[in-house]
Parts: C-alpha cells; structure tokens; sequence
C-alpha cells in the first residue's frame, strides 16, 4: 500500500474549483477547509489554463516553518503577490533575496525594541481620542470594524508620518479602500486587463494610486531636503535618515521611491490586519461578559494609575462585517 503525499482540500466546482468560495466568503472558506482537511490545504482557482493553486497553512508550525526557519525554501513569485507589488511597491513585504536583505539590513535598527516601546504614545494618544468621539456616539452605538480601522490606520500614520498626519490621513482614508479592493479583485482573478488600459477600475485605481503617492513623495522630499535637522522621531524621518553599517556599508541608503514603498507597505501591513484583530477580539469580549471582566481586570492591574480615566457604554452593533 503506498502512502499518497498530495496535500488535501476541498474540490470546488469542477471547471472553476473554489474560486467563487474563495471571493465570497474567504473567512469562511478556510474555517470550513481546516476543519474538514486539516492544518495544510491545497485549494485550486479558476478555468483550466488559467487555474492557480493555494496553499493555505493555519497551525503556528507550519507559520514558523515559513516565515522563519525554511522561508529561503518560500518565494513570493505568484500572481497575488505580483499585484500587491504594482500597487504598493517592492518594500519588506514584498521583496525577495537580495532586495529583502539589504532592506532588512537597513531597517533593522528602526526596530529596537526601546524604539518600539516609543511607538506606544502614538497609540494611546489615537485611543484617547476614540474614546472622546465614542462618548459623544448617537444612541452610545458604534460600528466596531470601523472604529477599529480608523485607530489602526490613524495610530499607523502617526508613527510613520508623525507631525504631517493630519495631512497624510485623509488622503490614505479615501485612496487606500479603493488601492486595496482594487488589488484583492485582481489577486483573485485568473485574468486581468493590463494596468494601462483606460476600464474605468484601472482609472479609479491610477487616480487613487497617483494621489497617494503624491503626499507621500511630498512629505518624503520634504524629509530628506532637512537631512540631519531633522528633529522628528518618526519612522519617515528614521527611513530617510537610514544607511548601511560599518559592516554592510555597501547597503547605501534608502533613496525617495524606496522610502515610500516601506511606507506604502507599512500602512498595508500595519493596519488592514491589526483593525481585524481588534475588531473580533473586542466582539469576542462582548459575547464573554466573564473574560471581559478578567480583561479589565487584568488592564487595572497592569496599567495602575495611568489606567484609561473614562469607561464607556458603547455597544458594537452587530452585522455581518462584525
């Protein structure tokens, strides 16, 4: 008897495979294909001749193995990838061997974890202000997901932009739901139009891309022409300010495209998935008044005097999103 090695998952439709199920209701899609198949599952997408094949991998092994001990063994060289990178530039994310590394190498020391603790005034200062628009909320309702991406993107955009976020937020506000549905639409095609060709989503995304791009060029070269006056702690200002050790001198700088690409690539990466997070852990707590309890708790005893001054009522409005 031999032992077959294919990696298992659902059969989908028989000309198109999962990929209705996968653009429908992704969350639900991979919950439903664990369960029935296990921690690694193959899925298949689209036509015959333009199929994809995914692989999805949900235990923290599998993750570590990945992302960590074999990741030279991964590439980053499919479709999904490919149109993250058009839109959002070639940043940590994004990039791949030599790129990654030097980038790596160059940012590495933005992360210290003092550095990192810094980052914390940023956020308890975004969620001050959430809870100041929370108590003046109509009948004390709130939509949850929202809320949560507003303080994920506003508290992102104040780490990296600092002192211009009042600038940077609106514009990221209005460009980035219409660059990131854009570029999941054509992740998940088998086929796309080229970028070039005037259909009005590839118009609506050039615009939204041109004018994200604008205010983070401007407030980059507006950076880089202070050079070291420079007095913001920022992550802009620390990627402008970026170079290659004594040992890795020949890592240069980072110059202006590539600043922005780590921003462009910061704000995907640093926001999108922590409001999720967010979001779920708090309708989590609501639907478990006892484990809330313990969290408030827990957060009293941590935090002591400079614990949140204000408790809120504020109910999450359930709906599909929440």
């Amino acid at each position: 008897m031999t032992t077959s090695t294919r990696v298992p998952g659902p059969a989908g439709l028989p000309l198109l495979g999962s990929m209705f199920d996968l653009k429908r209701d992704s969350l639900g899609t991979y919950l439903a294909a664990r369960r029935a198949h296990g921690d690694v599952v193959r899925f298949t997408a689209g036509p015959p001749g333009l199929r994809m094949e995914l692989y999805a991998v949900f235990s923290a092994e599998g993750a570590q193995q990945i992302l960590a001990t074999d990741s030279a063994n991964f590439r980053k060289d499919n479709a999904f990838y490919q149109e993250i990178r058009e839109s959002f530039g070639n940043g940590l994310l994004t990039s791949q061997d030599g790129d990654y590394l030097r980038q790596r190498r160059l940012m590495q020391p933005l992360f210290t974890r003092k550095r990192v603790d810094g980052y914390a005034a940023a956020v308890t200062d975004e969620t001050a202000g959430l809870l100041d628009r929370w108590s003046t909320a109509p009948d004390g309702t709130v939509d949850v997901v929202d809320e949560m991406t507003r303080l994920a993107l506003r508290a992102v955009a104040r780490i990296l932009f600092g002192t211009d976020v009042e600038a940077a937020v609106p514009v990221v506000e209005r460009c980035f739901p219409v660059i990131g549905e854009y570029t999941l639409r054509r992740g998940y095609s088998p086929a796309n139009p080229p970028r070039d060709w005037p259909t009005p989503g590839n118009r609506r995304a050039a615009s939204a891309m041109e004018e994200l791009y604008g205010v983070c060029d401007r407030i980059i070269e507006e950076r880089r022409a202070e050079g070291d006056a420079a007095k913001g702690d920022d992550l802009l200002t620390l990627l402008a300010r970026a170079e290659g050790s004594a040992e890795n001198s020949e890592d240069g700088t980072l110059d202006a495209s590539e600043i922005r690409d780590q921003v462009l690539i910061f704000l995907l990466a640093g926001h999108e998935t922590t409001a999720t997070s967010l979001a779920f852990a708090l309708h989590l707590l609501a639907r478990h008044p006892e484990q809330q309890s313990r969290a408030r708790a827990e957060a009293v005893r941590v935090l002591g005097a400079v614990r949140p001054r204000r408790t809120t009522s504020t109910r999450c409005r359930t709906s599909p999103r929440c």
